[in-house]
C-alpha cells in the first residue's frame, strides 16, 4: 500500500512520504492528497469547491499544475471559485449563476472579466464600464483615517485613509498573523 501510494504521489509530483501523518501536512498538501485519493479511485470527474481559498500563490500554481495533469489524463474537473483571475487561468468553460439562477454556459475565450461580472450582477457591460470610470477617489471625502498604527512587531507606523465610496482591502500572506 505504501509503495502504491508513493507511486501515485510521485505521478502527481506531490513530494510527501506516504507514511507521513496527514495532520502533519499543510492544508495545501492535505488537499493534494485528497485529489490523489480521488485519482486512485479512478474518478472521472473531480469537484473542487473553492480549493484555493486557503492556499498561497505558489500552492495555487502547484494545484493548477495537478489540475492540468488530470485534464491531460481525461479527468474532468469542476472548479468552483469566486476568484475570477483563477477562473480565466484554469478553466476551459464556465457556467454563470446569479442569485441561484442559471445564466448560461460560455467558452472561456468568449468572455473577459468585465463581461463575466456583468453576467453575474445582471448589469450591462457599458453601465459597469461607465461606473468604473465615473468616480474619482482622489477628490472623494475622507470618512475614516488612522495614523501611525502600531502593535508590537506586527504593525509599525501604518497609515490608512478611507474615502467615501471606496472599498479598501487589507491582505497578508498565510501565517503572517493576518
Amino acid at each position: 500500500m505504501n509503495a502504491r501510494s508513493a507511486k501515485l504521489l510521485e505521478s502527481l509530483n506531490i513530494n510527501v512520504p506516504p507514511t507521513q501523518m496527514l495532520d502533519e501536512c499543510s492544508v495545501a498538501i492535505q488537499q493534494m492528497i485528497a485529489i490523489a485519493r480521488a485519482v486512485d479511485m479512478k474518478c472521472k470527474v473531480l469537484i473542487l469547491d473553492e480549493p484555493t481559498s486557503s492556499l498561497d500563490t505558489h500552492e495555487v500554481q502547484v494545484l493548477f499544475r495537478i489540475i492540468r495533469q488530470l485534464k491531460s489524463k481525461g479527468i474532468s474537473v469542476i472548479f468552483i471559485s469566486h476568484k475570477l483571475d483563477e477562473i480565466f487561468e484554469i478553466c476551459d468553460r464556465l457556467t454563470v449563476f446569479k442569485d441561484g439562477e442559471y445564466v448560461g454556459d460560455y467558452d472561456i475565450g468568449e468572455l473577459n472579466q468585465l463581461k463575466l461580472i456583468s453576467l453575474m450582477v445582471g448589469k450591462d457591460t457599458v453601465e459597469l464600464e461607465r461606473n468604473k470610470q465615473g468616480y474619482e477617489f482622489a477628490n472623494a471625502k475622507v470618512i475614516a483615517e488612522m495614523k501611525d498604527i502600531r502593535q508590537g512587531m506586527r504593525l509599525n507606523g501604518i497609515n490608512i485613509e478611507i474615502k467615501q465610496g471606496e472599498v479598501v482591502g487589507l491582505a497578508g500572506l498565510l501565517g503572517s498573523g493576518r
